[in-house]
């Protein structure tokens, strides 16, 4: 992008780049700009090279190894995520890289409450089976996130699913004290 001083591809930052400090190692501008927040710079990106060499940059992986979108689903905010919904995106779709898994997956995965919430109130399927098999709401239980659990249960959420020989209680359980409050959430609920 010339007129930011900045390329669009895979780079390393110098000091003037504009974004706020050194970036992780091969961090693409559209995945800087996401974790920054600054959806304006990712929709100019998008609108100006929106042809097929751009859309590879899309596919470029973090060194966790997420792609730029997945990376915007997951640390997206719930101001972003109510916009996209709202320009038709389906809370239940699946990215086709991440095997099955939605938004919903991942947030309770990562404890986002204010994602989960959003989501849930949208009709996010708490009850859909994603990776091996695994539900938002099982995921929440096998990670001890007890508030994203109770969200989960408010909307529908079933525990009692079997994912490996375990249900989400059960996976708590093998949390030892990280998984306490999520047994308990679960023996007052019935």
């Amino acid at each position: 992008m010339k007129e930011l001083g900045m390329q669009v591809g895979t780079r390393e930052y110098g000091e003037g780049d504009g974004m706020g400090g050194p970036p992780m190692e091969n961090e693409t501008i559209v995945v800087k700009a996401i974790r920054k927040g600054d959806w304006g710079l990712c929709n100019s990106i998008m609108s100006t090279y929106a042809d097929e060499s751009y859309q590879d940059e899309w596919r470029e992986k973090t060194e966790d190894g997420e792609t730029p979108w997945q990376v915007a689903l997951t640390e997206i905010g719930r101001v972003e995520l109510a916009r996209l919904v709202r320009e038709g995106e389906d809370v239940n779709e699946a990215p086709k890289t991440w095997g099955g898994n939605t938004v919903l997956h991942d947030a309770c995965k990562r404890g986002r409450v204010d994602v989960v919430e959003y989501v849930v109130g949208e009709g996010g399927d708490v009850n859909g089976k994603g990776r091996q098999g695994f539900t938002p709401t099982v995921l929440a239980c096998r990670g001890g996130m007890v508030e994203v659990v109770r969200l989960c249960l408010e909307g529908g959420g079933d525990w009692k699913v079997v994912v490996a020989g375990k249900n989400g209680r059960e996976w708590a359980e093998g949390q030892g004290k990280r998984g306490e409050g999520v047994v308990e959430l679960i023996d007052g609920w019935e």
